[in-house]
């Protein structure tokens, strides 16, 4: 939605839509789990340089921008706030470790203010500790689970902001 109304990217302060989503490069709908990594970017909501373990579940989440110029203006404007990675935490293209096919890896956008986020996996299906899928093996070797799963940082940082701008 925030993509069809022209809210993101939104590079030059007026609504169109300069991105669309369309359909996962392997055609069909993905559901696992994928690591993506927090950029440098405008977001106040991620910080960035994290490694975040999300669920992702579409079958239409490939991001693809009008040109490869806007491509590019998003990467260096800091429009793109995450990125899928691969096991060695390089921003990749290729599945499974990008679900869609999204060139240049990229699982989120925000807007020229920094306030509008969209992202293609789910950080609302990891705020838990237990959400993570790898809970028990982590509960077990550290004796204990963390206060969070991946998925809060995102919701902590949302409450922040909004503490300090109010």
């Amino acid at each position: 939605v925030l993509v069809r109304l022209g809210l993101l990217p939104c590079t030059q302060g007026r609504l169109e839509e300069e991105v669309t989503l369309t359909h996962n490069l392997s055609n069909h709908y993905e559901c696992r789990w994928v690591t993506m990594h927090s950029q440098q970017s405008r977001c106040v909501f991620l910080p960035a340089g994290l490694t975040l373990r999300w669920p992702a579940a579409h079958g239409e989440g490939r991001l693809i921008a009008r040109d490869q110029e806007l491509a590019h203006y998003l990467l260096n404007e800091g429009f793109v706030a995450l990125r899928y990675v691969d096991a060695h935490g390089q921003p990749t293209e290729q599945y499974p470790a990008n679900p869609n096919g999204a060139p240049f890896g990229i699982a989120g956008l925000t807007d020229r203010s920094g306030r509008v986020l969209g992202m293609m996996p789910h950080p609302d299906r990891a705020y838990l500790p237990t959400h993570m899928p790898d809970w028990r093996q982590v509960k077990l070797e550290r004796g204990e689970l963390p206060e969070d799963g991946d998925g809060m940082v995102v919701f902590r940082e949302m409450v922040r902001v909004a503490k300090a701008e109010g």
